[in-house]
């Protein structure tokens, strides 16, 4: 198995955008995926083209399945949030789950941010971003921590500042930076028609951004359980047993 928990210490940062565009990207590439939204606005399904009031879930109560990816969400109570984290816990083997954490729910993330195999830091490039970090580090500086992951959102190449976020982020998180998402005002027009955005712009350069950051999950993945202990690793042999 695979748990991959999303979660940005700032609200606003398109979390939500950053998991399910790898949640669909990892499907085409042939890989089981199912993603659950761990948030009170229940939007994750917003950006597969369910609409504000549709449940992802079948007439049987069995979860929908939407651009080959199972959806999972609308956690009412604490009770459902917990039989969640229970179920994302005993993903299959040759599974791959993806979490979406609101910003605020720290105690959310820290409880699946235990067991997931890699927990992914989703900032926009700006001074709040940056500083918001901190809040990452507990009693280990951010870029100690082997169990986390940075992704910049929303990079803009014509801002001076975004560029220079861009290029202190990376000299300062090294091998922790995954790699960066360009801004598209193409994903908030396919949530207004209702549409995923690879059908809405199947151009979009947060799609090939989208494609170059699975490349880097997959070498981070092989990379950490390997210096582990890869031989009772499943994730790691999952990851090595397919091209992600």
């Amino acid at each position: 198995m695979t748990i991959l928990a999303f979660h940005s210490p700032k609200g606003g940062a398109g979390n939500t955008l950053v998991t399910a565009g790898i949640a669909r990207r990892f499907a085409t590439r042939g890989r089981t995926v199912t993603a659950y939204d761990m948030t009170r606005q229940d939007s994750l399904k917003l950006f597969f083209g369910l609409l504000p009031d549709q449940k992802p879930v079948r007439t049987d109560g069995e979860p929908m399945v939407v651009r080959g990816v199972r959806l999972v969400g609308n956690f009412t109570t604490q009770r459902e949030r917990d039989m969640a984290i229970e179920q994302i816990k005993t993903t299959p083997a040759d599974e791959l789950a993806l979490v979406d954490i609101a910003s605020a729910d720290w105690e959310g993330w820290e409880q699946i941010h235990r067991f997931a195999d890699l927990s992914i830091c989703v900032v926009e490039p700006n001074p709040i971003g940056l500083a918001s970090l901190t809040r990452l580090g507990e009693q280990i500086p951010v870029t100690e921590r082997e169990d986390i992951a940075i992704v910049l959102n929303k990079l803009d190449d014509r801002r001076k500042l975004s560029r220079h976020c861009h290029r202190f982020m990376k000299q300062l998180f090294d091998n922790q930076f995954l790699g960066s998402i360009r801004r598209d005002e193409a994903a908030n027009e396919a949530i207004a028609r209702f549409e995923s955005l690879a059908e809405y712009a199947p151009n979009s350069v947060i799609i090939s951004d989208i494609d170059a950051l699975i490349d880097s999950i997959h070498q981070r993945l092989v990379r950490t359980h390997k210096s582990r202990d890869p031989i009772n690793s499943r994730a790691v042999q999952s990851a090595e047993r397919q091209t992600v």
